[in-house]
């Protein structure tokens, strides 16, 4: 882990074994988490958010075969950012080679959820090998789905920017 972080949860490398993502905390009473990236035994880099809000929890979920993609959630925890509630973040999904960075939980509409989204490291986010698809768990009631199946999982369509409801939690 770079100075003044420690390893913290899941890690995930690519089939070639070149590229490995994984989160880590920072060395203090009231620890951020980021997620580094390293590429053929290179320096770790952290990964930027690519303009999207810099929340302070960012936890490494998946890594596409090739290392192309890499799934991470991004959280807020209260009193950091009270307007988000307690534990309340996205899922975004970095494309490496493009380094573009897109939010993965939202509705069809495009509106971000209003729940709780796969955070806490390997809790059931997943990505494709070709980076297409995602599925995840959510606690929102905004992702087209009745608030009877609070708690479901989806599959989110990257290239087609669906979402769809697979299952009750």
């Amino acid at each position: 882990a770079p100075a003044g972080y420690s390893l913290s949860g899941h890690a995930a490398i690519s089939d070639d074994g070149q590229v490995m993502a994984y989160t880590v905390s920072e060395n203090n009473p009231n620890p951020a988490k980021k997620v580094f990236v390293v590429t053929g035994g290179g320096t770790p880099v952290q990964q930027s958010n690519h303009g999207l809000t810099d929340y302070p929890y960012d936890v490494m979920e998946d890594l596409s075969p090739d290392g192309r993609y890499l799934l991470y959630s991004a959280n807020c925890k209260y009193p950091s950012c009270p307007s988000h509630g307690r534990g309340q973040g996205e899922l975004r999904r970095v494309d490496r080679a493009t380094n573009t960075t897109l939010k993965v939980s939202v509705n069809n509409a495009g509106v971000e959820s209003n729940g709780g989204d796969a955070g806490g490291g390997g809790r059931g986010a997943t990505i494709s090998p070709n980076g297409r698809y995602v599925t995840f768990s959510s606690s929102a009631n905004n992702l087209g789905v009745t608030s009877g199946f609070e708690g479901a999982v989806y599959v989110r369509d990257i290239v087609s920017r669906t979402i769809t409801h697979l299952a009750p939690k």
